[in-house]
């Protein structure tokens, strides 16, 4: 039996290449759902309850994603942290799901 975990918004692996750029620079992104991200290596000085505007990039995506973010896990040592979105337009949204309803979905084991 497999841990697969359970989500409103299954997570869909980022392609290669694609980032998510807060604080004036880009990050790796891992992966990504309508309700949130992760991204590593990330190195910033942000504490969970942080809230920033994002910008996802992705080389095959139609176009850039603006949202708002709230941080809900940093951990330095793996140079890890994942947020949830918080604010967006509808056709923000809209346009996203669609492009990740083409993306593959991932099992995540471990919290990642």
């Amino acid at each position: 039996m497999h841990n697969w975990e359970r989500r409103a918004a299954p997570r869909a692996t980022a392609p290669a290449g694609a980032t998510v750029m807060f604080d004036g620079r880009n990050y790796a992104l891992r992966n990504w759902s309508t309700n949130g991200f992760l991204c590593r290596p990330c190195l910033v000085e942000r504490q969970v309850g942080d809230e920033v505007w994002v910008e996802i990039i992705a080389p095959d995506a139609p176009t850039r994603y603006r949202l708002s973010a709230q941080i809900v896990r940093v951990e330095p040592t793996e140079g890890l942290l994942a947020a949830k979105f918080t604010r967006a337009t509808k056709g923000t949204l809209e346009a996203m799901a669609e492009f990740l309803a083409r993306r593959p979905e991932r099992p995540v084991f471990g919290g990642e």
